[in-house]
């Protein structure tokens, strides 16, 4: 269970600066930090802390902010 907790910590902690150099507009270190997140996802997934849809929508949103930074 505590694997588990730290697991979805560093998940968030992922999300979470992903998106802060997305609004900031820091294109190349968001996304180093997109590769870093989709990386942890699937980790995840195959340690089946989170399910596969869950992480297939959370790198589907992922990919379109960095898709709407590009524009």
């Amino acid at each position: 269970r505590k694997r588990n907790a730290s697991c979805k910590a560093k998940l968030h902690d992922a999300h979470k600066k992903l998106f802060k150099n997305a609004d900031a507009g820091k294109k190349e270190e968001a996304e180093k930090k997109f590769k870093e997140f989709v990386s942890g996802l699937d980790k995840a997934v195959k340690k089946g802390i989170i399910a596969k849809n869950t992480a297939d929508h959370k790198k589907s949103r992922a990919q379109l902010k960095l898709n709407k930074m590009a524009k």
